[in-house]
């Protein structure tokens, strides 16, 4: 019996302490992102960056750039964040935006360019030298149309 009200009275005693332990402010939240894979030129999903405190964030911010340090290739991990702050601290640099890989990084966003896991890209951004090479045909049919029809114009008709 006194082994039983040892037990009890420890479980009691105990009570309060877990209740006091516990909290409803949210003290820390995973920062999420989507890591930019440069060699296809797209986005993965969306994955955990890191654990920054303060309680997630309930609404979306413009995207961010967030560059990890390199390794010892020489390869940073770059990633598209919509979270707003507090954003992750060293060993990332939010908004790195002299990072040559955050343009494209943030273009592919701006198209949701996304890595299938079958290796497919979905979402491609217009390719700009193809905008302005097509551009440049569209120029010189109608500069040939225009001339041609100076050529054969009735006035050329008549010299």
């Amino acid at each position: 019996m006194r082994g039983r009200l040892l037990v009890v009275t420890a479980a009691l005693a105990a009570a309060p302490c877990a209740w006091l332990a516990c909290s409803d402010a949210v003290r820390s939240h995973v920062y999420s992102g989507r890591l930019y894979d440069p060699t296809r030129n797209c986005l993965e999903d969306i994955q955990s960056i890191d654990v920054v405190a303060g309680p997630e964030p309930e609404t979306p911010c413009a995207p961010v750039c967030v560059v990890g340090l390199p390794d010892d290739s020489g390869v940073s991990l770059v990633y598209v964040s919509t979270e707003c702050a507090p954003y992750p601290i060293y060993p990332y640099e939010s908004d790195a935006g002299s990072d040559p890989e955050c343009a494209q990084a943030l273009l592919a966003n701006t198209y949701n360019t996304s890595c299938e896991d079958d290796g497919a890209i979905i979402n491609l951004p217009p390719d700009a030298s193809a905008e302005a090479s097509a551009d440049a045909g569209v120029d010189a049919n109608v500069d040939a149309g225009n001339d041609a029809a100076v050529d054969t114009g009735p006035d050329s008709a008549s010299e």
